[in-house]
């Protein structure tokens, strides 16, 4: 009787530590996440000389993107109003290429020679291509910044999207016209559409003798363009230009006093929050302390106590079992506490 007993209290621990094992299963979850999450993340890049391709792997997400190099439509610019500067570099050829784009997983990327900054190529995706083709074929511009250059930099004014309108309906009078050329020496703002990274040049402010006159880009062919937001200074071909009223004429040179240096906000791969384990693993010891306090030593007090008590009661009898029963309920009490520390100790020190 005594050894049926003793097989019973055995199996009853042996039951109790498989679920004292499964209450530990969160925080064993917590450091194989923090394990996996706390490698490296950034984008990989690679070139293939042959086709021509730059491939971009993201490590945490197991995909791939392909891009190709792109010319842009010599009307279109590249123009990201903020930067994701990667990590890795690439090489093309012999030369090493910084790389940028709008966010992480853009479709646009632009490579900038490290040696040489004004060696920059474009590449896209084919969703890349498609969203350049559409600034021009179904135009849905964000924005309608004014750009005006100097020598030190290029400052822009997002103005109101309702001013290529107000542009449009200026009334003919006081007309003029001239060739490109006559242009050349000219102050100019350039007007754009905004769908970034790219933006589509569609109208020019020309200040003539104190006078702004509008130049409707639209109507231009590729080639008046020169690709970096200017025209090409082309005798051949004769604009007309739109004086603006009093009203509008203030009201454009009130915002560019406001204008500001075009210089993107940029996000640095290497320097982005780096993965911290320690969260992971606190979470999992947390979640562990919630499953085995109440199970594994909370729990256990009920019959640990009614083992004490119910053998001086009489009508119980049996002493010997209700002391096996306390037995039992103090080795699991135990085992919780020893494992309580174990995974404590282990999640310190790991």
């Amino acid at each position: 009787m005594k050894r049926t007993n003793v097989i019973r209290a055995l199996t009853l621990l042996l039951c109790l530590t498989a679920l004292l094992s499964l209450s530990a299963l969160p925080a064993v979850a917590a450091e194989d996440g923090s394990a996996s999450a706390s490698e490296e993340h950034y984008v990989n890049w690679s070139y293939d000389e042959r086709t021509g391709e730059l491939t971009a792997y993201f490590p945490d997400t197991d995909t791939t993107q392909v891009y190709t190099e792109a010319t842009l439509p010599s009307r279109v610019l590249y123009f990201p109003i903020r930067l994701y500067e990667y990590a890795n570099t690439v090489d093309v050829g012999d030369q090493t290429y910084d790389l940028t784009a709008l966010d992480r997983e853009e479709q646009a990327v632009c490579l900038e020679n490290e040696d040489n900054a004004r060696d920059t190529r474009l590449f896209l995706t084919q969703a890349g291509r498609q969203a350049m083709a559409d600034c021009l074929q179904d135009p849905d511009y964000t924005s309608v910044p004014l750009i005006y250059r100097t020598s030190k930099a290029d400052y822009y004014y997002s103005m109101a999207a309702d001013l290529p309108d107000d542009l449009a309906a200026l009334p003919a009078e006081g007309q003029i016209s001239c060739s490109l050329f006559d242009l050349r020496n000219e102050q100019k703002y350039e007007l754009v559409g905004l769908a970034s990274p790219f933006a589509v040049t569609v109208g020019y402010l020309f200040e003539i003798e104190e006078t702004l006159y509008y130049l409707d880009a639209t109507a231009l062919s590729d080639a008046c363009f020169d690709g970096k937001g200017g025209l090409n200074p082309m005798p051949t071909v004769t604009v007309t230009l739109t004086p603006l009223t009093s009203e509008l004429s203030q009201r454009i040179y009130d915002k560019l006093s406001d204008a500001s240096a075009y210089d993107p906000t940029v996000t640095y791969e290497s320097e982005e929050e780096p993965y911290d384990p320690t969260v992971e693993r606190i979470t999992g010891v947390v979640l562990m302390y919630l499953a085995v306090i109440p199970m594994g030593v909370l729990l256990p007090i009920l019959p640990f106590v009614a083992g004490l008590i119910l053998p001086h009661i009489r009508a119980f009898g049996k002493k010997k079992r209700w002391y096996l029963l306390t037995v039992t309920a103090a080795a699991w009490m135990i085992l919780s506490v020893i494992l309580l520390v174990v995974v404590t100790i282990a999640a310190i020190l790991v």
